[in-house]
């Protein structure tokens, strides 16, 4: 299981979703990011706000690389 990090939004902590609980978004930042080691955001409508999505691509227990994806929480800018 890849090491799951907390994300900050506005200097604020934030809560995580795993891509596997995200398939749809995590399908759209794969198509779109393919960094390793490295940390990216993406704005998406959730709700009807504005979320930032921070995607990062991390090496799993067997050493394969797994995308996890962070939503954060909405930005007032």
């Amino acid at each position: 299981v890849a090491t799951k990090r907390r994300c900050d939004v506005d200097g604020k902590s934030s809560s995580f979703l795993s891509a596997s609980n995200t398939g749809f978004i995590r399908w759209k930042i794969e198509n779109i990011y393919r960094f390793h080691n490295r940390k990216c955001s993406h704005p998406t409508v959730v709700g009807g706000l504005q979320w930032k999505l921070l995607a990062m691509i991390e090496a799993d227990a067997t050493g394969n690389d797994m995308l996890i994806v962070y939503l954060c929480s909405p930005s007032n800018r």
